[in-house]
């Protein structure tokens, strides 16, 4: 995959030039917590910050440690002495997001990570993520599995946190079988908490669309649409308005990026995120914007106007993204059909799936009370 350099400085505010250091003897005890490179070293009379920040170790951190985190988040009135970077998220970012990433480790090898991010007394793999579990090499046994749980769960109730939300990882975008987290959440009594039903294809061996699909397709083609690979800041703007149309009409939301943040992320992976539009007379109709993985293809949305669905133009475009993909990727993910607190099946989106020959595949988020 490839991937651009994102500075911290570009993300944060940094703030060390407004540290300073107390030495021991100098040291007036009060109630307000003293930072240094690992946590918390003292506490003292006085504060200089005031917000909600992260602080990464400097010079002075115990980098080879377990127990003690290299970022960690701070909320509040405290002091911070110059053995621990000072970073203040931006407006639009949320600080959970910038802190965590827990990495397990066995005599000092790497064994997992795991994204994370702090909600209250909950801990979330990852809030701001559809699936998010370890992340691990083809080394990785059940046994393991089982030992990072226990430090996965000795760390939540060590710092306060009263439950992990797991979101695991679906099948379909293992390069190897990897679900010995599954076994490690029923044999700590984990509960299942969610099960989304999204629609998958299998590019190698796709089912067959029924006719009435074809026929569609075959429409849109005689209604002269034309199916364009699009990548400019007015076609993703023009995309995501007709995209918030069809959300707002028919559910009432917006989506969730705006047309000015997917070209953003098209600029930045340009090989990894790609707009199909649907274009007639030179107007958008209808489109597509995939995310491209190592094995699947996945449509993160998928809108068309009221001429375009009479006529077949999401059909074509959709049509067009798996003849693309069909010999270099494996899987076809067109995401999930369940709303409301995920416990209602949209019907009519799911079966839309369906009709290009997808079946069910189940996204699961599971619940330990610690």
């Amino acid at each position: 995959m490839h991937m651009e350099k994102i500075f911290i400085e570009n993300c944060c505010e940094i703030l060390d030039s407004m540290r300073i250091p107390i030495t021991t003897e100098n040291r007036e005890k009060g109630p307000y917590p003293y930072y240094g490179a690992n946590g918390i070293q003292d506490y003292v009379a006085d504060y200089i910050f005031n917000d909600e920040l992260v602080l990464l170790a400097e010079d002075g951190g115990n980098f080879g440690s377990k127990d003690k985190p290299i970022a960690y988040r701070v909320s509040g009135k405290c002091w911070v002495n110059n053995h621990a970077h000072v970073l203040k998220p931006k407006e639009g970012l949320d600080v959970d997001y910038l802190c965590y990433s827990l990495m397990f480790y066995d005599e000092g090898k790497l064994l997992a990570l795991l994204p994370m991010s702090e909600h209250d007394d909950m801990l979330i793999s990852h809030g701001g993520l559809t699936y998010g579990g370890f992340i691990s090499d083809t080394k990785m046994k059940q046994h393991t599995m089982m030992d990072c749980f226990e430090a996965l769960i000795n760390y939540s109730k060590e710092n306060g946190f009263k439950t992990i939300r797991y979101k695991c990882i679906p099948h379909i975008y293992h390069k190897q079988p990897s679900e010995e987290d599954r076994f490690a959440l029923f044999a700590n009594n984990a509960n299942l908490q969610t099960v989304d039903v999204s629609t998958v294809i299998n590019l190698s061996s796709p089912l067959k669309m029924p006719k009435g699909r074809k026929a569609q397709i075959s429409r849109a083609k005689r209604e002269g649409v034309l199916i364009e690979e699009l990548s400019g800041s007015e076609d993703f703007q023009t995309f995501i308005n007709l995209e918030n149309a069809v959300l707002t009409e028919h559910h009432g939301v917006r989506a969730v990026h705006t047309g000015e943040e997917l070209k953003l992320l098209h600029d930045r992976l340009p090989e990894n995120i790609h707009l199909f539009a649907s274009m007639k007379d030179g107007k958008m109709i209808a489109g597509t914007v995939v995310y491209e993985y190592d094995e699947v293809v996945h449509t993160q949305y998928m809108a068309a106007n009221d001429e375009a669905r009479l006529i077949g133009a999401l059909d074509f475009a959709v049509a067009t993204v798996i003849e693309k993909y069909k010999a270099s990727k494996k899987w076809l993910d067109f995401g999930i059909s369940t709303e409301h607190g995920k416990i209602y099946l949209n019907e009519g989106l799911c079966s839309q799936k369906e009709g290009f020959g997808g079946r069910t595949d189940v996204y699961e988020i599971w619940e330990l009370n610690l």
